[in-house]
């Protein structure tokens, strides 16, 4: 089980957000947008008897926000999705920083998991240390660690992040070259035997270049997922 007193080390080139950003939850922006994501967020019908707490791993374009919705007919959870925030709901501009969906995103899943709901984390959980910040959180109000990481080719990823970014007409198009993605995928820190041990994760390997009608047979195989779906 995980270190409670044990403070994550940082890593990598996406870590401080929460120390360059901490006072931007006293922001208006922050409230507004914060705000507006509890009235716009739906609510799982039920909940678990003991919450999860739900990180993907994956690059853009592994289909990390189709799983969650797939994923949510089995595991009863708030889809919490830091690109809906970045892209779409906070303002462009000289203040524009992606990493604020982080700050409000966390925010929110604190909100849910004081409600006793569980919450999936969908953003790309790269690093090790970011993971660890949704691990602790999720230690400490009881909740069950998840970890699903997507895996996927960069010919097809491509494809898809193109289209998306066109359907959702993103002003940043920040991964819309191979080269772009190839530098993303290099980037992710995979998790080790000794991180899923430490943290007692449920941790899943996902080939996303599979059909859904075939992740799904693939979480329906998993006894842990199904018998979340049938409590």
């Amino acid at each position: 089980m995980g270190n409670k007193d044990k403070e994550p080390k940082p890593s990598t080139f996406d870590n401080f957000w929460e120390q360059r950003l901490s006072s931007y939850p006293g922001t208006q922006e922050f409230q507004e947008i914060y705000r507006q994501m509890l009235e716009e967020l739906p609510l799982p019908e039920r909940k678990l008897e003991t919450p999860a707490v739900v990180s993907l791993i994956g690059i853009p374009g592994a289909g990390k926000s189709t799983f969650s919705k797939l994923l949510q007919e089995y595991v009863p959870a708030v889809h919490l999705r830091s690109d809906l925030i970045g892209f779409l709901k906070i303002p462009k501009g000289p203040t524009y920083d992606y990493y604020k969906a982080y700050v409000i995103k966390h925010a929110l899943a604190r909100h849910y998991l004081e409600q006793g709901y569980s919450v999936i984390m969908d953003d790309n959980n790269r690093t090790l240390y970011n993971r660890e910040r949704v691990y602790r959180m999720g230690q400490r109000y009881g909740a069950r660690n998840i970890l699903f990481f997507l895996h996927i080719s960069i010919d097809l990823a491509l494809p898809r992040v193109q289209r998306r970014d066109m359907e959702e007409n993103r002003g940043l198009r920040f991964y819309q070259t191979r080269e772009k993605l190839v530098l993303f995928q290099n980037q992710i820190e995979p998790p080790t035997p000794e991180e899923i041990e430490e943290w007692d994760l449920l941790y899943q390997e996902i080939d996303a270049s599979m059909s859904l009608e075939e992740i799904r047979k693939v979480l329906e195989a998993n006894p842990v997922i199904r018998s979340l779906a049938q409590k």
